[in-house]
This record gives C-alpha cells, sequence and structure tokens, in this order.
C-alpha cells in the first residue's frame, strides 16, 4: 500500500468501512475478499468502482439487486483442476454450483447491460462455462454422488455389480 493509500485508509476508516460490508456477506470468502480491499490507487480506479457500486445501489433502489449465493470457498479447488488433478464428486456439485451462480448472474447482467453497463460488463462470465455446469449436473448428483449416466462404462459395471450381488443374494 502506497503512502497515499495509507493516508486515505486513515481519513475514511477503512477497517472499518470494509469491516461493514464484509458483515452483510453471504460467505466467509466473499467477507474475506472484501476485507482485503484496499483504497483505490489512482483516481481512475476510485471512479471505476464508484461507478460499479452507483451502478449496483440504482438496482438495489429498483427493486432489482444484484442476486447473491452463499457459496463455499473453491479456490483451492479450482487452482487444483487447473493444474489437472483429480476432484471428487461433493468437489464437483460445489464447482456446479458455482458455475450455475456464474450464470444466473450473467442473465442478471443480461437484463440489465443498456442501463447499467459498467456493472454487466463485471458480472460478465464466459457462457461456455453453461456446457460444463451442464455435463456436470448431468454426471454428478446435488450431493456429490457421481451417477451412472456419468458414463455409459459406469453404468454398465454398476448393473453388473448389482446383477452379481443379486445372484448372490439368492
Amino acid at each position: 500500500m502506497s503512502d497515499e493509500q495509507r493516508k486515505a485508509a486513515l481519513d475514511l476508516e477503512w477497517t472499518g468501512v470494509v469491516d461493514r460490508i464484509a458483515g452483510r456477506c453471504v460467505s466467509e470468502p466473499g467477507a474475506l475478499y472484501v476485507r482485503s480491499l484496499e483504497p483505490a490507487a489512482t483516481l481512475e480506479e476510485a471512479r471505476e468502482r464508484a461507478g460499479l457500486v452507483r451502478e449496483a445501489a440504482a438496482l438495489l433502489a429498483e427493486g432489482a439487486p444484484i442476486p447473491v449465493a452463499a457459496l463455499p470457498d473453491t479456490a483451492e479447488l479450482l487452482d487444483r483442476v487447473t493444474r489437472g488433478t483429480v476432484a471428487t464428486g461433493p468437489e464437483l456439485a460445489t464447482l456446479r454450483r458455482l458455475l450455475d451462480a456464474a450464470r444466473v448472474l450473467r442473465a442478471f447482467a443480461a437484463t440489465h447491460r443498456e442501463a447499467r453497463p459498467i456493472l454487466a460488463a463485471a458480472l460478465t462470465t464466459d457462457r461456455g462455462l453453461d456446457r460444463l455446469s451442464d455435463e456436470l449436473a448431468n454426471a454428478v448428483g446435488d450431493d456429490g454422488e457421481v451417477l451412472d449416466r456419468a458414463s455409459s462404462e459406469l453404468a454398465r459395471a454398476r448393473k453388473k455389480t448389482s446383477d452379481i450381488r443379486r445372484e448372490l443374494a439368492s
């Protein structure tokens, strides 16, 4: 943090401000992110942030608040899968919830793009994520169970196992 940012933080009582905002977050990762924010380093950055806040506040006043969802921290999971490691069924279900939240935000942004372009740009994510979300929904249940329809081989193996258990039981 620069000397100017430190002075701004003191003048604005920054820690108190971000603590109050963080207290209204619906998830711990969101609260941690807010607490990590520092005063803007430039006038341009401050104006960009103010534009986002202005548009979000206007939507709230119009009765159209930004949709929020309490999601667990996925940073470690995303880091691992980016490196090509394997995720468990429950982790994939968590990832799907994150992707579904992104889809909801993208739809919200599209609805308000014309009137609130700054906020819409900040909330928009790659539409290609929907395909991944749909694939995960097809393969993993809400509880993280890997579903038979995840692959034909898995379905056949589970059916064979079930048939063998039935034979052994009779």
